[in-house]
């Protein structure tokens, strides 16, 4: 039985699909089709692509904006393009409605959306006796979203600190492109320091 297939909008070209939980995720930068309605529920889009596929394709946003809600009731059954720009940090919903008008739709974003359903993650909790996260620290997404890279030739991943009340967002920046170690220690509290990690 083939796995069920959802699109993911990202700007990365790096990120390869990814099957979990009987879902083959796939990485696109746009998408065209017929716009069939908006998923509130999983903050996506569904089109029916030229060969009659209805698909979802996953923005990792909030839809529930009026740039989302505008795009659906003029454009809804008409051929759009899903596209993501700007870094990741733009979504785009471009089409002509029914009298050929053209619209384009944009809701704009801090940051690029975190890459969930495309990458490996780990959960660092001081629950975990003795669990240490290492790599070279790429991207913060928040305080409490990291992405690592590992050694030579192993994919990035993404790292969750279950809690983080010693670190902000600024200064976790400030360790970008540096070796780091992540954990809890014996008394809960999150250490990020430098790492022993070798490439």
């Amino acid at each position: 039985m083939e796995p069920q297939r959802e699109f993911i909008l990202t700007h990365r070209h790096d990120l390869a699909e990814r099957e979990a939980q009987g879902i083959r995720h796939i990485p696109v930068q746009s998408m065209t089709g017929t716009l069939v309605g908006i998923d509130h529920e999983r903050g996506g889009v569904f089109l029916t692509t030229t060969g009659g596929e209805k698909v979802h394709i996953s923005t990792g946003r909030n839809v529930d904006t009026k740039t989302f809600y505008e795009a659906s009731k003029v454009l809804r059954d008409r051929a759009v393009t899903v596209g993501v720009y700007n870094e990741g940090k733009r979504i785009e919903i471009g089409g002509h409605d029914v009298k050929g008008k053209k619209h384009h739709f944009q809701q704009e974003h801090p940051r690029a959306a975190i890459p969930r359903d495309l990458m490996d993650y780990v959960e660092v909790s001081p629950d975990q006796k003795g669990q240490k996260v290492s790599g070279v620290l790429k991207t913060v997404y928040s305080d409490r979203w990291l992405e690592l890279a590992g050694e030579e030739g192993t994919p990035n991943k993404l790292v969750h600190l279950e809690r983080n009340e010693r670190y902000s967002e600024t200064s976790l920046k400030k360790m970008i492109g540096k070796n780091v170690d992540i954990s809890f220690n014996g008394f809960g509290a999150l250490s990020v320091s430098k790492g022993t990690l070798q490439r």
